[in-house]
């Protein structure tokens, strides 16, 4: 349709060879010849219907090879980008300078030739490239542009003017492509055709606006890629962009490669680990000549060495993923591309602030410095903004290649410090504000900064002071990690802190991260290494006299012993910590220690004793707001109620303790409620739902790296042991197995709904 002319029949060589026998009497066809379409790569043999009803002559054919314009014949599929393309159209048919902007490798130049070639009937004049990137005189911009338009320079008149003059009254469309080196003379020369010749239109590609009055943008995405936790199988492969451009170019490099279910999980993690950058894809789809893709994927660690085997036939910098990079860092200032070096020690994104207190040299000048640089990086496309999270990241390609740079200068010691005194001024405050009305909720701020957090604990063993900066993120840490269920994460991270070289002071410092490795071995089930550590926590707070850290040893290390079932150890700390948080008139400790006590007495089944001092430590959590404990006390206080019986008030204390759970984000607590469901279930003799929930709760402790404490092995075995009796083991083990195969979302949504219908149940009966 877009090559014909009104009144005009035309057929592709596939409609010709469909109809070429059952054409009726007096139909014949006309060959037209191999003709350019717009969009596709290859010339396609057209046909003209021919009959005595219709017109016979028409004008040539609107195609791309008769239209003027010097576009030329892609080699290679198109793949993806319909909506991006689509979106394009649409700007550039509201603005007359259109810039496409992103980092080098992204597709800007694909993106638009592929507009221009479908834009050639919008412009009677001609479509025009301007090829800038072997260009390395701005002044030479103008020059450029009149060759193309084969214009000759006209004695004693600047070229521009030439220019301006030949294109006043023309409605074409002129390409000018890569612009980022020469971008001030780009946005010299479109300022003045766009104010001379008012029918012309610019499309730019760049690394960067032109900064032209009524210039429109358009950030060109990455390829669409599998999530990392995506399901793979090689028809999948197909609903991603950036995987469909690796199988064609994998294909065309060595025919005989296809997907299957043996590759595609590695070709999913290429196209992942290369961002969904084109140019870095197409380069590592080229050595499936020689590589498997799952070697392919291991070697990405090295991507700037694997990845050189580009077009030799292209511009040097886009023949190999490191030359593209070093083209953007090249043109950046000095200051700029130290700037960006720093940044590369941040992982998973970073703010403004962390920015603020990493990026910048410590002689830069002025306030706002910080924000200059980065707004600048942006500009550039080399540093990718969310805005509405106000969160800034380098995409892995470009964060490995500053890395590299960052490490060559001998700089990096430098930001790893500032990042590392950062985070452990973050977290610090984060747990100043624990156990407030309001504190817990800062737990999001560390949550979105884990896989800086796990940087930190790294470079306490890269930097000076860093065993101190260990040990000062392994207690401030402590309750995010509990609280998150990152057991196993945290039974690493503390216990590397307190056995770091240079850690060993007997300080206050110490002596609360040694508090937060016992907590962290104990949930995780090193008993013996726990009581190491809670014996010297103990040990030092009394030397150094630090009551409430001695209160907090004494508590945490009642568990270590009634777990090596040393019961009357167990109860002097227990009773010690109470004592002392009584005096010092510490709520929060005084509940903690209330709640120490009740266990010991529920593990030895006294129920009737430990139930009131579950109570008390409920009312002094609501009393002083501490939600985190509150949740954490209902679950042990619901414990003892089912373990009595109690069916009514344990329903009412799950679904408080849920509540709370979901709201401020505790895995710890919601494994809980799933296993005092289990539990619950058995006392309505559904036996089938106790263990489903039971498998449900031991999957959730796996995936933290939890190990039941000693006192909870009274409550739920014994109340499973009666499922197990009822189903019969071959039974109770396919529901388990099935509680276990639940997503976590899937099994909290089950037992809240079975607790709420529960509850409602009794109310309608009036229990």
């Amino acid at each position: 349709m877009a090559l014909a002319h009104g009144g005009q029949v035309l057929m592709s060589q596939v409609a010709m060879s469909l109809v070429r026998e059952r054409l009726p009497p007096g139909v014949t066809v006309r060959d037209l010849g191999s003709v350019t379409l717009r969009g596709l790569e290859r010339p396609e043999q057209i046909h003209q219907l021919v009959h005595p009803a219709l017109r016979e002559t028409f004008p040539p054919l609107h195609s791309l090879g008769t239209a003027p314009n010097n576009l030329p014949l892609q080699t290679t599929s198109f793949i993806g980008r319909q909506l991006e393309l689509t979106k394009v159209g649409s700007l550039l048919a509201e603005t007359r300078l259109l810039t496409l902007l992103g980092p080098g490798g992204i597709g800007k130049t694909r993106l638009s030739l592929r507009l221009a070639s479908e834009a050639l009937t919008d412009h009677p004049d001609g479509v025009w490239l301007v090829e800038l990137a072997g260009l390395t005189d701005p002044q030479l911009v103008p020059q450029a542009v009149a060759s193309v338009l084969g214009l000759k320079e006209e004695g004693g008149r600047p070229v521009v003017d030439v220019i301006a003059n030949h294109l006043k009254d023309r409605r074409l469309l002129l390409i000018l492509d890569n612009c980022e080196h020469l971008t001030r003379s780009c946005a010299e020369l479109a300022a003045r055709l766009l104010h001379a010749a008012p029918y012309v239109k610019i499309l730019a590609s760049s690394r960067e606006p032109l900064g032209v009055s009524g210039e429109t943008t358009y950030t060109v995405p990455l390829l669409t890629t599998p999530a990392a936790d995506a399901q793979i199988i090689p028809e999948s492969l197909k609903s991603y962009e950036s995987t469909r451009l690796f199988l064609a170019r994998a294909t065309a490099a060595w025919p005989p490669f296809s997907a299957s279910a043996a590759n595609a999980r590695a070709v999913a993690d290429i196209c992942r680990h290369l961002d969904g950058i084109p140019l870095a894809i197409e380069l590592a789809a080229v050595h499936v000549r020689v590589l498997p893709v799952e070697k392919i994927a291991e070697r990405l660690s090295d991507r700037f060495r694997l990845l050189t085997r580009g077009d030799k036939t292209a511009l040097p910098r886009q023949q190999t993923l490191r030359a593209s990079i070093d083209w953007s860092y090249e043109l950046l200032t000095q200051r700029e591309q130290a700037f960006l070096c720093r940044l590369a020690v941040f992982a998973g994104g970073w703010t403004l602030e962390a920015a603020e207190a990493v990026g910048e040299a410590t002689d830069a000048a002025g306030d706002g410095a910080a924000l200059d640089a980065l707004a600048n990086l942006v500009e550039k496309s080399l540093v990718n903004v969310d805005r509405d999270k106000e969160r800034y990241r380098l995409l892995d390609t470009i964060r490995q290649y500053a890395l590299e740079r960052l490490r060559s200068s001998g700089d990096e010691a430098e930001a790893r410090s500032r990042h590392l005194a950062f985070f452990v001024a973050l977290v610090e405050d984060v747990a100043a504000g624990i156990g407030s009305p309001t504190g817990d909720a800062n737990f999001s701020k560390l949550d979105v900064e884990r896989e800086n957090l796990l940087i930190a604990f790294d470079s306490c063993g890269l930097v000076g002071d860093g065993a101190q900066a260990g040990l000062r993120l392994a207690s401030a840490l402590r309750r995010w990690l509990v609280w998150r269920g990152l057991l196993g994460l945290g039974h690493r991270l503390t216990t590397d802190a307190v056995r770091r070289a240079g850690a060993g002071a007997r300080d206050l410092v110490r002596c609360r991260a040694l508090c937060a490795a016992l907590e962290l071995a104990f949930l995780t089930g090193f008993y013996a290494e726990a009581k190491d550590y809670g014996d010297e926590s103990v040990a030092i707070a009394r030397e150094i006299d630090d009551r409430p850290g001695l209160a907090e040893a004494l508590r945490l290390s009642g568990y270590v012993y009634l777990a090596h079932d040393d019961r009357s150890v167990a109860r002097e700390h227990f009773e010690s910590a109470l004592n002392l948080s009584r005096a010092l008139g510490d709520k929060s400790r005084l509940a903690a220690a209330l709640n120490g006590l009740a266990e010991l007495h529920r593990s030895a089944g006294e129920l009737d004793v430990a139930r009131p001092l579950y109570l008390e430590a409920v009312q002094i959590d609501r009393d002083v707001g501490d939600r985190r404990r509150l949740a954490i006390h209902l679950c042990n206080l619901a414990r003892v109620l089912v373990a009595s019986e109690r069916v009514r008030p344990a329903l009412e204390v799950m679904l408080e303790a849920l509540a709370i759970a979901e709201d401020i984000g505790s895995t710890q607590i919601r494994r809980a409620v799933l296993e005092c469901s289990a539990g619950l279930g058995t006392l309505y003799r559904e036996w089938d739902l106790a263990a489903r929930f039971c498998g449900a709760a031991q999957a959730q402790s796996e995936r933290m790296g939890y190990h039941r404490e000693p006192m909870n092995e009274a409550f739920l075995p014994p109340l499973l042991a009666r499922a197990r009796e009822a189903l019969g083991d071959a039974a109770f083990a396919a529901s388990e197995s099935a509680g276990r195969a639940l997503s976590h979302e899937r099994a909290m949504s089950e037992a809240r709904v079975w607790l709420e219908v529960t509850r409602m149940g009794l109310t309608e009966k009036g229990n």
